[in-house]
């Protein structure tokens, strides 16, 4: 029994860490974007209301799938 919860307990601090460790990746990545300008090909109108309206698109360097709101 006791040997479970230790190896519970390893289990939950790797999780920790490899959470942590995505994030600061992300938040690197995020850095590295900030100056950076893309091209985005609207691909479909996902909806729309009286402040404006939204598409789905995808970013045409790297081919991620986003939505952008046009805000009138």
């Amino acid at each position: 029994m006791q040997s479970n919860h230790k190896l519970l307990t390893e289990l939950n601090e790797r999780i920790r860490q490899n959470k942590k460790q995505m994030k600061e990746q992300k938040k690197e990545e995020r850095k590295a974007h900030k100056n950076t300008s893309f091209t985005y090909n609207a691909d479909r109108v996902v909806g729309n209301g009286s402040f404006g309206v939204v598409f789905q698109a995808t970013v045409a360097e790297t081919g991620e799938d986003v939505a952008i709101k046009k805000v009138y």
